[in-house]
């Protein structure tokens, strides 16, 4: 099993337990519990640890990649293309390209309902394999494998968040609340010649602030991190929901 993730992984372990761990669903380890003396014990035998050590790692090396690979994209932008990028839909997707799925330890629960196809559980063994490989070979090899494993994805994200980010406001918003985004300047600064707008843009008990050499570029920056806002808590609240 080990030899063959590996090839799919396109990473060798120094320590192939490290690998077997990543790949132990909490529902394996509790199969074992009765026999455990500790606490202790019970956490080594699942990868969540692992899980939240590849989960930093992954928004450090999506951010670098992108950061590298898109010099004129703001803040805003960055952090959409970003919050796209490690959603638990899209790591799931990752995990099937490279046939993670058949390789998870689970237990006979979740076997029964089809574990190896939930997209909380490809997302967060990707997760803890990403955070295996970090103990195992250190950022550059971790790095090397997240840029393979996504090259396709991140050539697509560019023209997905290339449009007029007041337009992708408008649309989520109606569609979630039924109202549109008002906009109002919040200051000016500066002289004539040189002046700064603060934009504010509120629906609902939302609101984020934007600034700009003009109103419709701070309306705009605003637009996206409102848009932001709105897309990590939709991605937290599928989480959650999932999970439970």
């Amino acid at each position: 099993m080990v030899h063959a993730v590996e090839a799919e992984l396109s990473y060798t372990f120094k320590d192939p337990q490290r690998l077997r761990l990543a790949l132990s669903h909490k529902s394996h380890a509790n199969e074992e519990r009765a026999r455990l003396a500790s606490k202790e014990e019970f956490v080594d035998l699942h990868n969540e640890r692992l899980e939240y050590l590849g989960d930093s790692v992954l928004g450090l090396i999506i951010s670098d990649l992108l950061f590298e690979r898109f010099p004129e994209a703001d803040e805003g932008r960055l952090s959409r293309m970003r919050a796209s990028l490690v959603r638990a839909e899209t790591l799931a997707q990752v995990a099937k390209s490279i046939k993670l799925g058949k390789y998870i330890r689970l237990g006979k629960g979740e076997e029964s309902t089809q574990g190896r196809e939930k997209d909380s559980i490809l997302s967060s063994t990707y997760e803890a394999v990403l955070g295996a490989i970090y103990l195992d070979g250190g950022l550059a090899a971790t790095h090397e494998a997240v840029s393979k494993h996504f090259a396709i994805l991140l050539d697509g994200v560019a023209g997905a968040f290339s449009g007029d980010t007041k337009t992708q406001l408008q649309e989520l918003c109606q569609a979630r609340f039924h109202r549109s985004p008002q906009y109002k300047v919040n200051s000016e600064e500066g002289p004539d010649h040189a002046k700064t707008f603060e934009v504010v843009v509120t629906v609902g008990n939302y609101s984020r602030y934007g600034k700009g050499r003009n109103k419709k570029e701070a309306e705009q920056v605003a637009a996206g991190f409102l848009l932001e806002t709105l897309e990590k808590e939709s991605t937290n609240a599928n989480s959650v929901t999932t999970e439970s």
